[in-house]
């Protein structure tokens, strides 16, 4: 078999599962925006925030200015936290996950 220094795993929907509904609801109603507004910024940010070219709370603030909101550090530190709790709540492994990193963990020499 052959030797391999590094596995990279993408996260959402390959590893874990993750209900955003609740991200939808509460986190528009933290910072008195629109929902739709606030998740089209998201996705626009998104791809800067999948490869670390800025941060959550970097983001939240964008998000923030984008729809009129000054975005306080309160309010930028609150939401990022927020995301956080959901995220941590939702996300649910996929089955075959820990099988596979067990399995990775031995074939390294």
């Amino acid at each position: 078999m052959a030797h391999r220094d590094a596995c990279l795993l993408d996260a959402y929907d390959t590893i874990v599962h993750t209900d955003f509904s609740a991200h939808r609801n509460e986190l528009p109603k933290l910072a008195g925006i629109s929902a739709d507004t606030m998740f089209r910024e998201f996705r626009r940010l998104a791809p800067g925030l999948s490869v670390g070219e800025i941060s959550i709370t970097e983001a939240y603030a964008e998000i923030l200015r984008a729809c009129g909101v000054e975005p306080r550090p309160d309010l930028v530190l609150a939401m990022a936290d927020k995301s956080r709790e959901l995220l941590l709540l939702s996300g649910r492994l996929y089955d075959d996950v820990l099988p596979f990193l067990r399995t990775l963990k031995w074939v390294a020499p």
